[in-house]
């Protein structure tokens, strides 16, 4: 007992010389005693810089010396192996001046790669922000001709990207989201990038190929369903013109033009389902109505093909039991009730009628018991009347 109490005075005395300290440093920077409290701790994560190793530049060395000139680069097991038995770059261990030349060829390419990637991001980005102004000015254009509405968000895909979230938009697009969202536009764009930023540094599971092609099937479908009011739609690829467009006046917009039109499931091509998994994921790839001059022109072009014999639908397979009986047809039973009866239904119903027979026959039983039992008590009465009768005779000639 004294023993814990002892501790718990210690761990107090921690907790105030820590609040203490924490105050300390706070004033000392200028900061909230809040955010130093928070920050604290986290220390740790505030690394040293990685220095480069005499290893390091050996390894470089080599690895320059072994892919140039090579289609593809060596691994590094057979880098680190080419490096152990080279003497020159394992002398350059003990001389410091030939380290240094490693050591600065080393830094000089890792700064080569840092400039490049800064190049390569801020060019994007500005190349980016030009297309997206430009967008936004053609879009403002056609407001003003039209009176079309609409909005569009465009983040950052990583977070080293420095591409700023870009909100385009025209029409009452603040009041559609305050009302069903509670948000303003700005929100949901930045909602939006932590999103993607996320979901793309973490994400899921890469899919397989078979996934890929059941995910974007059902998305096609699902799709189609919505578009045309009918839950219960079904797909038809090979007769898409016939049994899909002409019948419900809808079309497929965006498909991707260098891929032919097929079930997912069919595609055995690794990009080609890529493309037409991404455009349906992105949004890009979609189902559109088709309006009366559309539909017209797309019935009469479908008449055309009819006409100079172009084969518009492919006709279902032929039964392999077609022009005989079928096997389920062929073994019925006959039976003296119904001979067209299958025998299941037949058997329920003989079941139920045996049944009822054995209610009638129980029930009969019953009446038959009960009628022969009245019939004896009767029979009883009777006898008992007659042999009372000759007792009343007999008595009547002894008076006499």
């Amino acid at each position: 007992m004294l023993k814990s109490k002892l501790l718990n005075e210690s761990i107090s005395r921690f907790h105030a010389e820590q609040e203490e300290r924490i105050g300390e440093i706070a004033d000392a920077h200028g900061v909230s005693f809040n955010r130093v409290k928070k920050l604290a701790g986290t220390s740790k994560h505030h690394r040293k810089k990685r220095v480069n190793s005499a290893q390091d530049a050996i390894l470089h060395a080599k690895s320059k010396e072994l892919n140039e000139g090579r289609r593809h680069k060596a691994k590094i097991s057979e880098i680190r192996r080419a490096a152990e038995v080279d003497d020159d770059l394992q002398d350059a261990k003990t001389n410091p001046e030939k380290m240094k030349i490693l050591m600065d060829e080393l830094e000089e390419h890792q700064q080569a790669k840092k400039d490049v990637a800064r190049a390569s991001n801020k060019v994007g980005a500005m190349r980016v922000t030009r297309l997206l102004q430009s967008f936004n000015s053609d879009f403002q254009e056609l407001r003003e001709a039209t009176d079309v509405a609409g909005f569009g968000f465009f983040v950052r895909g990583t977070f080293e990207s420095s591409i700023k979230p870009t909100v385009i938009g025209g029409g009452p697009v603040h009041e559609f989201f305050q009302q069903y969202f509670k948000k303003d536009p700005w929100e949901m764009a930045c909602l939006f990038e932590a999103f993607v930023t996320t979901y793309n540094k973490v994400g899921n599971r890469k899919l397989l190929h078979s996934e890929k092609a059941k995910a974007t099937g059902k998305t096609i479908l699902e799709s189609l369903a919505r578009i045309t009011g009918v839950d219960n739609i079904r797909m038809n690829y090979p007769n898409f013109r016939t049994k899909i467009s002409a019948k419900y006046k809808v079309k497929i917009v965006g498909w991707p033009e260098d891929v032919d039109l097929m079930s997912p499931r069919d595609i055995t091509d690794p990009a080609k389902l890529d493309a037409v998994y991404d455009a349906w994921r992105s949004g890009s790839a979609y189902w559109s109505t088709m309006d009366k001059r559309e539909y017209k022109k797309f019935m009469a072009q479908l008449e055309n093909d009819k006409a100079a014999g172009v084969q518009v639908e492919i006709p279902r397979k032929t039964r392999s039991d077609r022009g005989g009986t079928h096997e389920k047809t062929a073994t019925k039973r006959r039976s003296p009730n119904n001979a067209d009866e299958p025998a299941a239904k037949r058997q329920r119903a003989s079941q139920s009628t045996n049944r009822r027979m054995d209610t009638e026959q129980e029930a009969s039983d019953e009446d038959g018991n009960a009628k022969s039992t009245g019939e004896d008590e009767d029979n009883d009465r009777s006898d008992d009347d007659q042999a009372s009768g000759y007792e009343d005779e007999d008595i009547d000639e002894l008076d006499n």
